[in-house]
């Protein structure tokens, strides 16, 4: 009962002696202001933009009294972002996020690709026409194929009357090399095709330099292929006729933002003979024979 009565006293000695808290740096500050204000003749108050009436300083009210005044308000940014609704603030980040992805998306597409496929497209041809050649010396490389897809028929004289292609033969030794050509198109583009990381910066003095990344590469379509048949002089009476076959390819390079084709052909000699004896005009200067070694029988 006793401590109960003390502790009352206390309490009360407590309200009738409120606590004052005011430290001295404030006081000093206030004295300090107050002595600058007659060299003063406008005071720049600074508040925050988000709290502005509850950041003054009620003491400076009756400290700059009728001085002109000029209040700025600072961090206002994060005034009008803390002001925003939950969906607001959603929105607005996402907004965000999409203009720097489609900023990151552009700067891939206009700067970064050109530079990737600058360094990649001479080797990605020269690869794709090494596999194309492989392909066709595979096929021809243990056979003659000229006695089976050309035929000379002679007159009585014993001159050339007339040039015939055997367009089954051109048709499946055509189909052969497509076959090979397609597989080692591929096996190619398995392997990929490496990169100097410097091409990703978007600058061309960087492109050949850094680590190597290695890059997918997919054929496109398949392999195409045509004849060419060429009539060249040997010498007297000689004539060397050489039939050539045209290989068509497309491959894409798989880029961050885009698959850009790279066409790439290739030409090879695959057949050729020293005719003994005039050949026609008629065979020389036309491209009947070339029609008939593409002619794709039904």
């Amino acid at each position: 009962m006793i401590q109960c009565n003390r502790f009352k006293k206390e309490v009360m000695k407590m309200n009738n002696n409120p606590i004052q808290w005011y430290p001295g740096h404030m006081q000093k500050a206030k004295v300090q202001i107050q002595d600058s204000l007659k060299m003063v003749d406008l005071v720049i108050e600074l508040k925050d933009a988000r709290i502005p009436k509850s950041s003054t300083n009620p003491l400076l009210e009756g400290i700059i009294g009728q001085k002109p005044r000029l209040i700025i308000l600072n961090k206002k940014r994060k005034r009008f972002f803390s002001k925003l609704s939950r969906k607001k603030k959603i929105a607005f980040i996402f907004v965000i996020f999409l203009c720097v992805f489609l900023l990151i998306f552009l700067y891939l597409s206009f700067v970064v690709n050109p530079v990737i496929l600058h360094a990649t497209e001479a080797n990605v041809k020269s690869l794709t026409q090494k596999a194309l050649s492989s392909a066709v010396y595979t096929v021809i490389s243990n056979n003659d194929y000229y006695d089976d897809i050309i035929t000379y028929t002679y007159d009585n004289n014993g001159k050339i009357a007339m040039i015939t292609a055997n367009t089954l033969e051109a048709n499946m030794l055509s189909r052969q090399i497509s076959s090979m050509a397609q597989g080692s198109v591929e096996t190619m583009t398995n392997e990929g095709i490496d990169v100097h990381l410097g091409a990703f910066s978007g600058l061309m003095i960087l492109a050949n330099s850094g680590p190597f990344i290695s890059m997918k590469l997919t054929p496109i379509g398949t392999i195409s292929t045509s004849f060419r048949s060429e009539f060249v002089s040997a010498g007297i009476n000689q004539t060397n006729h050489r039939i050539y076959i045209e290989i068509f390819g497309s491959v894409s390079v798989i880029l961050p933002t885009a698959s850009p084709q790279i066409e790439v052909s290739t030409e090879v000699l695959i057949a050729e003979c020293v005719v003994i004896g005039e050949i026609p005009s008629t065979y020389l200067q036309s491209s009947y024979l070339d029609e008939m070694l593409n002619l794709v029988p039904v």
